[in-house]
């Protein structure tokens, strides 16, 4: 609904869910007043019209589109003390979440994202995207992640964005090999097998073997 009214106008969202403050005299509105209650009666008529019968006969007395506002926050979305109970009953969901062995990082976010969204829309201690990598850094199974959870501990999180974390996830394979290029996965994709294989090859280190070529081959001495 907030996306709504601020697509409507920024000033008509301001009205609804912030308020504006009493008129200096009641009645005579003057300078940003004037616009103050025009948008308090725009958004006014937009709140009426966007809710039920039942809803409209317990706010129909009110001037301020604020009140209103208000007031249907209580009917649908509970008091301040519901909504700390309902905030609560998240939050364990969210301690108790766990990433299940056949889910993907796309599928495991989806299913995460719906509690984070519904935690923030309570708006008592709305997670910040940081907090969201270290939970989601907190479920993933270390048998099959670990190569991403040691990568990401050692990195400033405050630089790395979700959709980034997800990608690397997704990726977890090739980025092990290129860490760590001694254990080589099974599951690593066939194009990662070829440029690795080629840079063990061409690695100073590699060794190398003899020619074959009967004109540069010297016989050994009798």
């Amino acid at each position: 609904m907030e996306a709504y009214l601020e697509a409507m106008d920024p000033g008509v969202l301001m009205a609804a869910v912030y308020g504006f403050p009493e008129f200096k005299e009641k009645d005579k509105p003057v300078g940003d007043e004037l616009n103050n209650s025009k948008w308090n009666a725009k958004a006014r008529s937009i709140l009426f019209r966007s809710i039920s019968k039942v809803e409209f006969n317990s706010v129909r007395s009110a001037k301020d589109a604020h009140v209103i506002w208000t007031k249907l926050s209580e009917m649908n979305e509970g008091t301040r003390d519901e909504c700390e109970e309902r905030y609560k009953v998240i939050l364990d969901k969210l301690n108790e979440f766990k990433m299940l062995p056949h889910e993907n990082a796309n599928q495991m976010y989806s299913c995460f994202n719906i509690l984070v969204e519904e935690l923030n829309d309570l708006n008592i201690s709305p997670l910040k995207p940081i907090d969201v990598i270290r939970r989601i850094l907190g479920i993933l199974p270390k048998e099959k992640y670990a190569n991403i959870v040691t990568i990401y501990h050692n990195k400033d999180l405050s630089t790395v964005s979700i959709t980034q974390l997800l990608v690397h996830m997704l990726l977890s394979p090739s980025i092990a090999y290129s860490i760590f290029p001694k254990q080589s996965p099974p599951t690593l994709h066939p194009y990662y097998r070829v440029i690795s294989r080629y840079k063990l090859q061409n690695s100073p280190m590699a060794v190398r073997k003899p020619s074959l070529n009967p004109n540069t081959c010297q016989k050994s001495p009798k």
